[in-house]
């Protein structure tokens, strides 16, 4: 990222503005001498996975045969809508969740980086990045999930709330919606750093109050009570180090918001295209460096008037009828990273 020297500095632009919005850097305000590049982290999960070949070479595959950059491998039918980016992506294979046997359970485990046991994985490779690379923004990462309304597995991500898994292997809660995001980044009415400093206050003596009480119900326990107490400490512990972050940014404003809030209920492939803008913006600004997105399911497939919940469509087997509806799937998902990378 360009180092900004000259007498038109980014501060006097913005404050010249009516509004504060996240503008990229400007060629005429750069030095000759850039610094390092910001190292930043996305990643996006799609359910249950792509569309695999069955039953002979005539059935087509969404998956590469090879690793390496796209540009040398080629892409496959599916994967099209990425060619003006093939010199960009670069495939990797041979990664491996041990243990895992659940096939419904991919998104839970996407990131994680220990061996599977008991529903737990270890931490996700993008909350070690959040310790490192994200550790100087406001949000440390941006944990997100789409919000399809279907229990369980036929929302096609089996269990979990998100990528995301902390240092116990536990899932992370995510921001569930546009709207959610929409208000974690950018500025709300009320917002004042006094207001924002008395509602931490208010939740760190409930917090507090909560800690005194299962101190003294911690003396009267079994041993393997015990245990599950120390992991509740644990998830207390988190909240106060959050608590300690939020009020660290307390006398720092939000930006703007450049635009309305999002509605609710939105299509599934418009939901995708306004979360990508917002964590585009996020990364522009510099709120964030890591985010993970466990995107909607069930919504993309209905916006593509496909009847098919996404746990039947993920059995298409070799019926051609569910097999086109997958790769259709495919390839919309393709079409919305493109547009992602375009931007």
């Amino acid at each position: 990222m360009p180092l900004i020297t000259n007498l038109i500095n980014r501060r006097s632009f913005l404050k010249t503005t009516s509004c504060l919005l996240a503008l990229p850097y400007l060629d005429s305000m750069a030095a000759k001498q850039s610094a390092p590049a910001l190292k930043r982290m996305v990643f996006l999960g799609g359910g249950y996975g792509f569309t695999h070949a069955y039953h002979g070479k005539d059935n087509k595959s969404f998956f590469p045969e090879q690793a390496g950059k796209f540009s040398e491998i080629g892409l496959t039918h599916t994967m099209k809508p990425l060619e003006r980016h093939k010199n960009d992506i670069t495939m990797v294979r041979n990664l491996t969740n041990l243990g895992v046997s659940n096939p419904h359970g991919g998104s839970h485990h996407h990131l994680s980086c220990g061996s599977y046991r008991e529903h737990e994985a270890g931490i996700s490779c993008d909350q070690i990045a959040a310790k490192t690379i994200g550790k100087e923004c406001r949000f440390t990462s941006l944990v997100l999930s789409g919000n399809d309304n279907m229990p369980g597995q036929g929302a096609g991500h089996g269990s979990g709330y998100s990528l995301s898994s902390d240092e116990r292997g536990h899932s992370m809660p995510a921001l569930n919606s546009p709207l959610d995001l929409y208000k974690t980044l950018f500025a709300q009415k009320g917002d004042s750093s006094e207001t924002v400093i008395a509602r931490l206050n208010k939740r760190k003596s409930v917090l507090d109050l909560v800690h005194k009480d299962a101190k003294n119900v911690q003396r009267k326990l079994a041993s393997e009570d015990a245990e599950k107490l120390d992991q509740y400490f644990t998830s207390v512990r988190e909240i106060e180090q959050t608590l300690s972050r939020e009020r660290a940014w307390a006398n720092i404003p939000k930006q703007q918001a450049p635009f309305a809030p999002p509605s609710e209920g939105m299509d599934g492939a418009k939901e995708v295209n306004l979360v990508y803008d917002m964590m585009i913006i996020a990364l522009q600004a510099d709120m964030t460096r890591v985010i993970s997105y466990r995107q909607p399911v069930a919504s993309v497939i209905k916006s593509l008037g496909i009847s098919l919940s996404p746990h039947t469509l993920s059995h298409y087997g070799s019926s051609g009828e569910s097999r086109m509806a997958s790769e259709q799937r495919d390839k919309k998902i393709m079409e919305l990273y493109a547009g992602f990378i375009d931007r």
